[in-house]
């Protein structure tokens, strides 16, 4: 179940972006987590397994993608330290948590509702971040984490318009020098001729 959540993960990112899909892909744990405290069947646990895979499958693409979309690529090796260092602490103090819950007499099934609460918070509070930063990238270009690239322009085609040069930026927008407004959404980073309005028609 994990590696073809995996794979569609991957579909769905190319369709929506991983700034869209961050704050839903853990909605399968909360019910894993309910449903382990209330199942005492196989079906129930397996069921509640199935929800985890889900999670866990998206898990290993979405966040991935997710740090490359918002903050560009120049600085993707340093983002990415830090987010599996706060994960290992995070593995190494839940065993920690948990045993302490249980000396206090909370038993794991009360802790999975904790958990499963836990998730709740964590997808409201990535829901309403990412759709701050998607308004914030439709305003801004992303211009300071693009690699600096220098190309000539393109030379006039006689009887048109002149092309015009525009710049790419990862995750960002397309924006015309001579025009601030925004355009159109892309995943890369690089310079783009557009041609005159005459070569479009």
């Amino acid at each position: 179940v994990a590696v073809g959540i995996s794979f569609l993960s991957g579909s769905l990112i190319d369709r929506y972006s991983a700034i869209k899909l961050i704050g839903f892909y853990q909605i399968p744990a909360i019910f894993g987590f309910y449903i382990f405290s209330v199942c005492e069947t196989l079906v129930g646990f397996s069921i509640g397994l199935i929800c985890f895979a889900i999670t866990a499958g998206s898990n290993n693409i979405i966040p991935n993608a997710f740090w490359a979309e918002c903050f560009g690529t120049a600085s993707l090796g340093k983002i990415k330290a830090l987010a599996a260092g706060v994960m290992v602490v995070g593995s190494a103090l839940g065993p920690l948590i948990s045993g302490f819950l249980i000396d206090l007499n909370f038993n794991l099934n009360f802790q999975y509702n904790l958990f499963a609460i836990y998730f709740v918070f964590s997808c409201i509070l990535l829901i309403m971040a990412t759709r701050k930063a998607m308004a914030t990238i439709d305003k801004k270009p992303c211009v300071d984490m693009c690699a600096p690239i220098t190309i000539p322009p393109t030379p006039p085609i006689p009887g048109n318009q002149p092309p015009q040069q525009t710049t790419v930026c990862y995750g960002g927008t397309i924006l015309n020098p001579d025009n601030d407004n925004p355009g159109i959404k892309i995943v890369s980073c690089l310079l783009y001729t557009s041609p005159s309005p005459r070569d479009k028609r």
